[in-house]
């Protein structure tokens, strides 16, 4: 019942939604079958943004960043590696008025998206290789894989309406591709500092790169496909908004060569079961270094 109160705590002090009631009792369960000395639970918050084709470069990205909610689970095998389950939500966009280039503002695209990710990741407590003792301050790397579900959405007659559907770029006619996933595959990267206020309290900072798998996040990858041949198969929303320059078709809309990713930088609190792991041995007091379970 501990782990209940506390995982109720987190969903309604932080207000992240689970995207279904499995991924909360994946939570639970590994919360009541591991709460020892090497168990963590945490959020954080933070800001998320976007890279892809309507990111003309690094500032456009960060001026569309939109909050980030995360729910974590982080077993500590030995001092030096951890493994981590995370559930994330956050939103992402892109807008071609932040362009430079005069031809990325004349297409004139953008999109925004909810993001649910759920991820499995390794991390390396960097400086635990080296001491005999772990630091106070716990630098760490990590490195893992997830799937996420996006669902690109664009302001059409004043309302947001789900771009996927429409087939914007010709999806679902004959001759062309039928419609893109709203699911994709995310390879997780990053770096962060974890810093313990108490024997079961620590705050942290991540940094965290997103590689997908999909050029769709944004909705846009491929070419054009003409104005006429859009409103007569379907309709005029998806006319309007796949092509606002009257291209011809096959004419190149997004570049189809590389994949759309998304990146988030956090602040994060954490509640260890068990003891203070500042007062473990490290991996190198023990003579076979493998992990401990």
């Amino acid at each position: 019942m501990q782990y209940l109160r506390i995982c109720i705590i987190l969903q309604e002090s932080t207000g992240i939604r689970m995207r279904s009631s499995h991924i909360a009792t994946i939570f639970l369960l590994v919360a009541n079958s591991l709460g020892s000395q090497t168990f963590d639970l945490g959020i954080s918050l933070g800001a998320a943004s976007y890279n892809g084709d309507l990111s003309e470069s690094v500032s456009a990205s960060l001026r569309r960043s939109h909050l980030a909610q995360c729910l974590v689970a982080r077993l500590e095998l030995d001092p030096v590696f951890s493994l981590r389950l995370q559930y994330t939500r956050m939103t992402v966009s892109g807008d071609d008025a932040d362009a430079v280039n005069p031809l990325l503002r004349k297409r004139n695209l953008h999109f925004r998206s909810e993001l649910s990710e759920i991820a499995l990741t390794g991390q390396l407590q960097v400086f635990n290789l080296f001491r005999m003792e772990p630091l106070r301050f716990s630098p760490y790397l990590f490195l893992g894989a997830g799937l996420c579900w996006y669902s690109p959405e664009a302001e059409y007659g004043g309302r947001w309406i789900a771009l996927r559907s429409l087939g914007t770029e010709g999806q679902g006619m004959p001759g062309y591709p039928e419609a893109y996933s709203g699911r994709a595959v995310a390879v997780l990267m990053g770096t962060g500092m974890r810093y313990p206020l108490s024997l079961h309290f620590s705050v942290g900072v991540e940094a965290c790169l997103r590689f997908t798998n999909t050029d769709y996040l944004d909705d846009a990858s491929g070419n054009y496909v003409a104005y006429g041949e859009l409103l007569r198969s379907r309709g005029r929303a998806a006319a309007d908004l796949g092509n606002k320059i009257d291209a011809h078709t096959g004419q190149q809309r997004a570049n189809p060569k590389s994949n759309d990713g998304y990146q988030s930088l956090s602040l994060s609190l954490h509640y260890h079961f068990g003891k203070n792991p500042l007062f473990k041995n490290s991996l190198f007091k023990n003579p076979v270094r493998c992990p401990a379970f």
